[in-house]
């Protein structure tokens, strides 16, 4: 690990460590740790974890600790995006942790925005923009959901809106306390490649006692490139890891004394994409099942307990009457019979 800070000799504290894991990112990694450099908010440390990187992300990694004392760079094997991000917490020795991923950027007073609301007990969500790289678009993406001016706030019973819109899914649009993630050994699921962002959000909030803050400004660039992500590729067990986050969700909203009504359609879609992943066409190469592996896998999904609840209770009105009818006859050939007909149809 490269660590030029003179904090490591007079055993000051930053106000912020910044945790930034880093894989195959080359070609932007310039522009985010750059744009973290050029915060307005300047107490803060700079934590990038190179997690076994083939390419020269390391070495930028490095380049850039050579020119300021404020970053640390943590060169290990790869092992995934959560135990990287678990690497920076354990690392870090800021009063309060901030996330950003290597692909993104941020504006100029991220910083500054978020620490000048947090308070010891709370979390602070800001809005951010949404970069389609592909379709040349840059959607401003605030938290605004009926609130006027830059800044409110809301009990956590009042949730399930801002979960909804996915504001409370991700970990570089808030600002944390990490005492109480330490002490409560707040961690991201290194067994989860779906949803773990959300459970270690979800822990936390667990915690926190007063109101969640809202910064209503995009003050962080989430960018959707023409890349390989996570979110894209072909996941066998996908209905167990909705199952589990469901579970999760689920028990932490009852907590939080939310309209648990609301949760099932929103669930219901999860489990409707499960059930089209595993034979979705652009897949096919990178699952190593046999078609009557997967016929009986999605068999099991839709005769599930899971899936049968939450079909009852789903939104369905904007869907096909003749789709709805073979899902409850939970007759998983003839849903795939429709769809693959549907698919030809449409190529």
């Amino acid at each position: 690990m490269i660590n030029r800070t003179k904090r490591g000799m007079d055993m000051s504290s930053p106000s912020i460590s910044i945790i930034v894991p880093v894989y195959k990112a080359e070609s932007f990694l310039h522009q985010c740790i750059q744009s973290i450099l050029n915060q307005t908010f300047k107490d803060f440390e700079l934590i990038l974890v190179n997690d076994g990187s083939p390419d020269n992300s390391g070495k930028v990694c490095d380049d850039f600790a050579l020119k300021d004392e404020r970053i640390k760079v943590i060169h290990k094997n790869n092992e995934g995006v959560s135990k990287a991000r678990n690497t920076g917490i354990d690392a870090s020795i800021g009063k309060y942790l901030m996330f950003c991923d290597a692909d993104d950027f941020v504006e100029p007073t991220w910083c500054e925005e978020m620490i000048n609301k947090v308070k010891d007990h709370s979390v602070v969500i800001c809005g951010h923009y949404l970069n389609n790289q592909k379709a040349n678009q840059n959607t401003i993406s605030p938290v605004l959901l009926g609130n006027d001016g830059d800044y409110f706030s809301f009990k956590k019973k009042d949730i399930f809106p801002y979960y909804q819109k996915h504001f409370i899914n991700s970990p570089w649009n808030k600002i944390f306390n990490a005492k109480m993630i330490k002490q409560n050994q707040i961690r991201f699921n290194e067994s989860l490649s779906i949803g773990e962002d959300l459970l270690f959000n979800l822990d936390y909030l667990k915690l926190v006692d007063e109101d969640i803050i809202v910064v209503n400004k995009p003050l962080y660039h989430y960018v959707l490139r023409d890349t390989d992500s996570l979110t894209i590729k072909y996941h066998a067990n996908q209905f167990d890891i909705y199952k589990q986050l469901f579970t999760e969700v689920y028990n932490c909203f009852k907590l939080f004394g939310v309209n648990l009504n609301e949760i099932k359609p929103v669930y219901f879609n999860l489990y409707l994409h499960a059930l089209n992943h595993v034979f979705e066409h652009k897949f096919f190469k990178e699952s190593k099942l046999s078609f009557f592996k997967k016929w009986k896998y999605n068999s099991m999904v839709l005769k599930s307990k899971e899936f049968t609840e939450c079909l009852q209770n789903a939104q369905i009105t904007d869907m096909n009457n003749l789709y709805v009818s073979l899902l409850k006859s939970q007759n998983y050939l003839l849903v795939y019979l429709y769809n693959y007909l549907r698919h030809v149809r449409n190529h």
